[in-house]
């Protein structure tokens, strides 16, 4: 029993001194707010790839790839690919910034998390015809009780 316990505080403590950021990633599902007309999904598959900066003389910094695609409600369920980057400082803030065709998104967090609960983003769609620029919330939702978050792509 004892070297169960002290293998257990073993890990915690290793847990613990790789700092809050570096323990983050994952699969993550976010719904855009619909007050503001839009409705869907993105399921984001986020991966830790290391630090940004070292030393005791500036704030650690950690960067994240994310991959994974957007869903729409449509007929068909439109599924997009969508990738990009998340940077998450040590008790400061996350920033993310994804693209899809010609939908880019930059997102902040006041959360130090790299899948935080919401996401503040600019969404801007640039086409031949238009630029559209609209501020979107993202929120974090549960995958197996959200459908749109489960949409498979569908052939054209």
């Amino acid at each position: 029993m004892r070297n169960v316990t002290i293998a257990a505080a073993a890990l915690l403590a290793v847990g613990l001194s790789a700092g809050p950021a570096s323990a983050q990633g994952g699969n993550v599902c976010y719904l855009a707010d619909p007050e503001n007309g839009d409705d869907f999904a993105l399921r984001l598959n986020v991966k830790p790839e290391g630090p940004l900066s070292r030393g005791p003389e500036r704030p650690r910094s950690v960067a994240y790839s994310v991959y994974g695609k957007i869903a729409e409600p449509t007929a068909t369920s439109r599924v997009v690919p969508i990738s990009g980057s998340v940077v998450v400082g040590v008790r400061s803030a996350a920033v993310m910034e994804l693209t899809a065709f010609s939908s880019f998104y930059g997102c902040d967090s006041s959360e130090a998390s790299s899948t935080p609960r919401q996401w503040a983003c600019d969404q801007r769609i640039v086409s031949q015809l238009s630029n559209l620029s609209q501020k979107i919330i993202l929120t974090r939702v549960d995958p197996r009780r959200e459908e749109l978050c489960r949409a498979a792509p569908t052939p054209r």
